[in-house]
């Protein structure tokens, strides 16, 4: 059930020293491969777990499934943990959930981590109040697996070589190597009868000045983000061209940082008949989407329908979407059909054509802040069609940005820059923002704007002939 662990169901305020377990661990909530629930002031140091743990429920680990609580200051060193980690959320290679205390020189060898949500190498999710460092796991993934929390990475070569254990903690007094199945253990107990760990690439993490991440090099590697994991970091390390691909499957909602690095992924094609449509389906509050150049699109779908993304509320900085064609129904936009998050730096030229709420950058954007921001392409749609936004509702932000396409409205509320700005909450502002193509409409149809509820606007140009 609840608390079921390796050695230990529930630790309070103990101290295990050397000790290991190698059996199979099966619970529901707080499921650990050493102990499940570790409370207050435990200390656990010099132990590894070799036994597979799977929880039907949350805070699942491979040697803690949840490390703390209200009081106590717990410490977890010099511990590894070999067997798969399988949960339904909050689960880790070593700890499902850290609520408090320090998690240092421990070493993820897991070969696989499944879970719905708040997969970690190491850590699965932690607390505002959980401190950690030398926190290391294998760089192959097979399953899920975030790299937060998570300082280094362990090759296939120094996973067998002892002085790289004793270089980051492990003393000799404690340990000693064991060539035959290629791990540490631990000195004056019975080796353990466990085979080494196979680990079946799937994808290779590598590290740079800013921590770890999985490398996108291909069209598969891209595909995969859906299936590892959406929490993690992620980075373009060239060019991806998806003309292979007659129709993309978008990714599933992001919440993690895909780094585009400069580099553009070429022929996106996706035509379905659904909601959330773009590259991604949605992109998380936690999600970060960065220096990527997304060219030649031709992406059709329904409500809420971007060439990046169909929905979001996270960051996109420096994005840029170049050529081709976006189209859908309400909510539609040449980056992203709906948005609430920030964006800067980010810019498109494609072709719109939606409903209700379409616009050359977003279709509708809700308390979102969009800063250094441009369109250039032809923008169709029926009401609230903007050149930039179609609808912008809230204590939305827009400022430093221009819209140079023609715009067209079959309906009311047609603007330049913004079909309609402003709802019955939040003050939104709109500034420092010039428009110079052509606008029409039914109703309602402005230069910069078509309809203005509620709000501010400043220092705006309408140039258009």
């Amino acid at each position: 059930g609840t608390d079921t662990g390796g050695i230990i169901g529930e630790g309070t305020a103990a101290d295990f020293k050397k000790v290991y377990a190698t059996g199979e661990v099966e619970g529901e909530n707080k499921v650990g491969g050493l102990i499940g629930e570790a409370r207050g002031a435990i200390e656990i140091s010099d132990g590894f777990s070799a036994g597979n743990v799977k929880g039907s429920g949350d805070s699942v680990g491979g040697a803690v499934g949840y490390l703390g609580s209200s009081s106590g200051t717990p410490r977890l060193e010099n511990v590894y943990a070999v067997g798969s980690v399988e949960g339904k959320e909050e689960v880790g290679g070593i700890v499902g959930y850290h609520r408090r205390g320090s998690i240092q020189q421990v070493f993820a060898l897991n070969p696989f981590l499944a879970g719905e949500s708040h997969v970690g190498k190491v850590i699965g999710s932690q607390h505002s109040s959980g401190d950690f460092e030398h926190t290391y796991s294998h760089d192959r993934i097979n399953g899920g697996g975030k790299t937060d929390f998570l300082t280094g990475l362990i090759t296939e070569d120094n996973r067998k070589n002892f002085a790289f254990y004793k270089e980051r903690g492990l003393d000799e007094e404690s340990w000693l190597f064991s060539s035959t199945i290629g791990l540490p253990v631990l000195r004056g107990l019975p080796e353990p009868n466990i085979q080494e760990p196979i680990y079946e690439e799937t994808v290779t993490l590598m590290s740079d000045e800013e921590g770890i991440f999985i490398p996108i090099r291909t069209v598969s590697e891209l595909e995969k983000i859906g299936s590892i994991g959406s929490e993690t970091r992620y980075k373009l390390l060239n060019n991806i061209d998806l003309s292979s691909v007659e129709n993309w499957e978008p990714l599933p909602r992001f919440d993690g940082v895909l780094e585009g690095n400069g580099h553009t992924i070429f022929n996106l094609t996706i035509e379905k008949n659904e909601s959330d449509v773009g590259l991604f389906r949605s992109v998380g509050s936690d999600g970060v989407i960065k220096n990527l150049t997304l060219q030649n699109v031709n992406v059709k779908g329904g409500e809420e329908t971007g060439a990046l993304t169909g929905s979001g509320s996270g960051t996109i900085e420096g994005v840029s979407v170049i050529d081709g064609l976006v189209s859908g129904e309400d909510m539609t936009g040449g980056i992203a059909g709906s948005w609430s998050g920030a964006m800067t730096e980010s810019y498109s030229s494609v072709d719109v054509k939606g409903g209700t709420d379409t616009g050359g950058i977003i279709g509708e954007g809700t308390a979102a802040d969009f800063k250094k921001v441009y369109a250039t392409g032809e923008v169709e749609g029926e009401n609230k069609v903007g050149g930039l936004i179609g609808e912008a509702r809230g204590a939305i932000e827009i400022s430093d940005g221009f819209s140079a396409g023609n715009v067209k409205g079959s309906g009311d509320s047609v603007g330049g820059a913004v079909g309609y700005l402003g709802s019955s909450s939040g003050t939104p502002r709109l500034e420092n923002v010039y428009a110079v193509g052509s606008v029409e409409g039914k109703e309602e149809v402005g230069g910069i704007v078509g309809y203005h509820r509620r709000g501010s606007i400043q220092q705006v140009f309408a140039l258009n002939p």
